[in-house]
């Protein structure tokens, strides 16, 4: 059995470049940058105190306090409190920041009279002939004034107000209240001409990508369904390592089957495509002309690449799935089809497990299952630690130590693990999310969660390789 290392270090470090100024609340995901042949799709833009999705240089430029290490922009973290310094209304806990500070009291909700010049006040931080305008026509957003989950955008009406996205997953939810590309769960905002606030929107994509809300057991690209932190909202959770067909990327390598030089099975395969209306984002797709000679149909009919999701009976109280089971590597493709430590069933077909240092598509490669977290240049390793210290790289929150929540960027694999809001930390000094290690001392998070060890059953006191396990519901 392995060693584990339960210490997390919460302190969050200071990075060093500067942060640049676009000028604009638009959006922030621009092509360029990365590693030549690998497609990277990229980030830039930011300002001031920046909320999510602004590059930042350290903590302090960002409104949240947290500076991504990785991709040098603004977390969704932890909602502000009146009198703090911010640079919108998503910043505060009340969604009120009226000339940089958040307010006294909540915003104003839709259809509300507002003050001319004082717009930031509004939910919807548009007044317009004295009246809060609605920024969307389907439900409302953050802040607004609500009867139920089911009249806000997010899903989530907590004390009779549409909850901050930050306190429902680590991106914004559809048709909620956004200010940058990156702070969506999609990557994309939509901000009308002339307007600082738009609307997160949709992606043309077959399934649910990382961050969105979810319920049951289908929907999501990654096939996990579980809560955020130790909140008991439930959003589609990134698989470990690489992301699966479907799911967003900003880069070949961070696609199952897009590291060619990785020597995986299935490696070259996938290419990370640029969405046709948007295209500072992609998703992951084996149908596309670099490595379809003949057509969509001939891609269709390939082997799903290492890492990939793939169809399995019973994962995580799941009766089945649609994905196919067609992993490339396998011999008759018998046992290929594995559970991870998330209960996420993955392509699984190189010869052994992979040592430290070695290319890896998800966790379940690595040998004692370390975490499999991407270099410098986005290529994915197996980790030399059993799980990654705050501020350290990740791809998931599994992979980081117990308490600490990895903060990820759309569509990328270079995320950070941050300490969680203290609430999140529940009444006991530490404890474990989804997949992260856990012991007697050591519990999960979540009421649902088991601490389990590799035999499925629970861990007995002094047992050291055992996870958090959260069943998909």
């Amino acid at each position: 059995m392995r060693s584990i290392g339960l210490s997390l270090v919460l302190a969050l470090a200071a990075l060093g470049c500067h942060s640049s100024n676009n000028g604009h609340g638009g959006a922030d995901l621009s092509a360029g940058g990365g590693d030549a042949g690998t497609d990277d799709l990229g980030l830039g833009g930011g300002m001031g105190c920046g909320t999510a999705g602004t590059t930042c240089a350290v903590n302090g430029d960002c409104c949240s306090n947290q500076c991504d290490p990785t991709m040098h922009v603004c977390a969704i973290g932890q909602c502000l409190s009146a009198g703090s310094t911010c640079a919108n209304n998503t910043d505060c806990c009340n969604l009120n920041c009226t000339g940089g500070v958040c307010g006294g009291g909540a915003c104003i909700s839709d259809g509300q009279a507002c003050t001319a010049g004082s717009g930031d006040a509004c939910c919807s931080t548009n007044c317009d002939n004295g009246t809060c305008k609605a920024l969307s026509t389907t439900c409302k957003t953050a802040g607004n004034d609500c009867g139920g989950n089911g009249d806000c955008c997010s899903g989530v009406c907590s004390g009779g107000k549409c909850a901050p996205p930050s306190s429902i997953s680590f991106c914004t939810q559809l048709n909620d209240i956004c200010f940058h590309d990156a702070e969506c769960c999609t990557g994309i905002c939509s901000i009308p001409s002339g307007s600082t606030a738009g609307t997160c929107a949709p992606i043309q994509t077959a399934c649910r990508v990382d961050g969105l809300t979810c319920d049951g057991c289908s929907g999501c690209c990654s096939s996990y369904c579980a809560p955020f932190g130790s909140s008991s909202t439930k959003i589609c959770q990134p698989a470990s390592g690489c992301h699966v067909l479907g799911d967003l990327c900003t880069k070949d390598t961070d696609c199952c089957g897009g590291d060619t030089p990785s020597g995986l099975p299935g490696a070259g395969l996938v290419k990370c495509v640029p969405d046709a209306q948007h295209p500072t984002i992609g998703t992951c797709s084996q149908a596309n002309p670099n490595n379809c000679p003949n057509g969509e149909a001939t891609c269709k009919n390939t082997c799903q690449p290492e890492g990939d999701v793939c169809h399995y009976l019973g994962n995580g109280g799941c009766s089945s799935n649609s994905f196919p089971n067609n992993c490339c590597g396998a011999t008759g493709n018998k046992g290929a089809c594995q559970l991870d430590k998330l209960g996420v069933p993955r392509c699984y077909g190189v010869a052994a497990c992979v040592p430290s240092g070695g290319a890896c598509a998800s966790a379940a490669d690595c040998c004692d299952l370390s975490p499999c977290v991407p270099d410098g240049t986005g290529h994915l390793h197996c980790g030399s630690m059993s799980c990654v210290p705050s501020n350290g790289t990740c791809t998931t929150t599994a992979d980081c130590c117990a308490g600490g929540l990895c903060t990820i960027p759309p569509g990328s694999t270079m995320g950070s693990c941050v300490a969680p809001p203290a609430p999140d930390m529940g009444t006991v000094s530490m404890c474990a999310f989804a997949g992260q290690m856990c012991s007697t001392t050591v519990p999960c998070c979540t009421n649902n969660g088991t601490c389990e060890g590799p035999t499925g059953t629970a861990c007995a006191a002094g047992e050291m390789d055992c996870s958090c396990i959260v069943p998909i519901q």
